[in-house]
């Protein structure tokens, strides 16, 4: 195996010693040397972390695994980026035919950017690669209504904790958690499609039959998003810290394992939804 990563930075795991590590430039000439059985990239919907491993997957095909189908936001910066409002304009076209020339002529002569959901944008990428890999069967069904002849596999997302990490009353204790609360939890980037809104106000109800409990909103916040704006709002007016609420910020990988070991419920909402 070789692994090819964008931007030359390397994976921050052990790849094992039949791993190889080379620049992502190099990938072309070493299929056409014979050198690789497959190629198989990793895209998620960011620019600056795969706009150049997007290019290389149009380039030369291979197997893609999509971490999401909504592909918008990387294609958008990419092209933004770069000055070239027509060619995010194209891409619009391309992907959404009729409707994307609408909303293309509406960004062009208006300057409004379209929905992102209502434009997710994967087309040419499907239409280019051998086969897709998606992590559930919500996100194949999304690919195959607009692309119904591709061939889209669903790989579930090999997420579990690592042994020994399962262990909720040493988890508590490392975060300074009380053994004997309920606590509650929401992980990941925290954005406004996340709905913490709703998720605050039920739990500011089970605050007023139970105390103790305890929310914790795990993970980094958009800057896009006035998560302060939500919190004072859960407060209803009084102080912020006496909802229960920790907002951690960006942590590691070990405290984010202790938070999910420690939490008695998770409550992750996501609408609208790009299949993450």
């Amino acid at each position: 195996m070789t692994v090819y990563p964008e931007g030359g930075v390397a994976p921050g795991l052990d790849l094992g010693p039949i791993a190889g590590l080379r620049p992502l430039d190099e990938l072309p000439a070493d299929a056409a040397a014979g050198r690789l059985d497959r190629v198989l990239y990793q895209i998620g919907n960011s620019a600056a972390s795969h706009a150049r491993t997007f290019r290389m997957a149009c380039r030369l095909p291979g197997i893609v695994v999509l971490h999401e189908f909504l592909l918008h936001h990387l294609l958008r910066e990419l092209a933004l980026g770069e000055g070239d409002p027509a060619g995010y304009a194209e891409e619009l076209r391309y992907c959404a035919g009729p409707t994307g020339e609408r909303a293309a002529r509406q960004l062009l002569a208006e300057g409004r950017e379209p929905e992102p959901w209502a434009f997710p944008l994967f087309e040419r990428l499907v239409d280019r690669s051998q086969a897709v890999l998606v992590h559930s069967e919500f996100a194949r069904r999304r690919i195959l209504e607009s692309r119904p002849l591709a061939r889209v596999g669903v790989v579930p997302m090999p997420c579990s904790l690592p042994p020994g990490a399962a262990d909720g009353v040493a988890a508590r204790r490392r975060l300074g958690l009380p053994p004997d609360v309920p606590v509650l939890a929401s992980f990941g980037f925290v954005t406004p499609q996340k709905h913490l809104e709703p998720a605050l106000a039920a739990f500011a109800c089970l605050r007023r039959e139970m105390p103790t409990a305890r929310y914790l909103v795990v993970g980094e916040v958009s800057p896009y998003y006035d998560l302060e704006t939500a919190l004072a709002r859960a407060a209803g007016g009084g102080a912020v810290g006496s909802t229960g609420v920790t907002v951690t910020g960006r942590v590691s990988l070990e405290t984010l394992h202790d938070a999910m070991a420690a939490c008695d419920v998770a409550v992750n909402l996501r609408h609208p939804t790009g299949g993450e």
